[in-house]
């Protein structure tokens, strides 16, 4: 009986491996060809690693969807892009299952959300994003039955804590992103990343740098501006 249950979680984890490198091929395919309009689903989850815990950011669900928009030779914009996306991030403590209150070094929350965004990509390969976002955090978000579906389709333990999430609480978050390109040499570039939030739940900024290897695209036509 052990030896049927563990085969069977292993296939299911296999399942699972399988259909996150099934979506990241088809993404590197598309991204061979040119589309004005682009829609999309994008899975976060602890689980792709295969260790059978779940850890303070443990999941994520985004549907997006992506349209160029018009751009005037004569501009310096090489493209410009309004996106939209439904998403919904999950966070629990030091595991999704604790047997008591005094375990909870973060709280229990979902947050489900929609947002829009316009991306303007550069010709001198600096990009600028805007995005504002309307959301929930507490039980309005779904959050547990979400996490209890994730858990018993793919036979991972049954998580136990949330009664203690935080309380229903509606958002409204403003983002804005700079990047710019730094320096570039053959099979490698460097760039500059910035990022301001604010707003009723989310608040921060930082600067960080990308550096890339090998064979890429112009920054205004990669997968890492979008």
């Amino acid at each position: 009986m052990r030896t049927t249950l563990v085969t069977g979680k292993l296939i299911k984890h296999a399942i699972l491996t399988t259909i996150v490198v099934f979506c990241c091929a088809f993404n590197l395919s598309a991204q061979n060809k040119s589309y004005k309009n682009e829609a999309g689903y994008q899975a976060d989850n602890d689980g792709f690693l295969g260790q059978g815990s779940d850890r303070y950011y443990t999941a994520g669900n985004f549907f997006f969807f992506r349209h160029a928009l018009s751009v005037n030779d004569s501009s310096s914009i090489q493209n410009k892009v309004l996106g939209f996306e439904l998403g919904q991030r999950i966070y629990t403590p030091q595991s999704a299952y604790v047997p008591g209150p005094a375990y909870i070094d973060r709280p229990f929350a979902g947050y489900t959300y929609f947002s829009t965004s316009v991306n303007l990509l550069y010709k001198n390969e600096s990009s600028l994003r805007f995005e504002a976002q309307i959301g929930i955090v507490g039980p309005n978000s779904y959050g547990q039955q979400v996490q209890d579906l994730i858990h018993k389709v793919f036979d991972f333990y049954q998580p136990g804590g949330w009664q203690y999430q935080i309380a229903n609480d509606y958002e409204l978050n403003l983002s804005a992103q700079y990047n710019r390109l730094i320096a570039r040499t053959h099979g490698f570039d460097i760039s500059a990343n910035s990022y301001l939030d604010l707003g009723t739940g989310i608040d921060g900024a930082g600067l960080g740098f990308t550096a890339r290897f090998g064979r890429f695209n112009q920054l205004y036509n990669s997968a890492i501006t979008t």
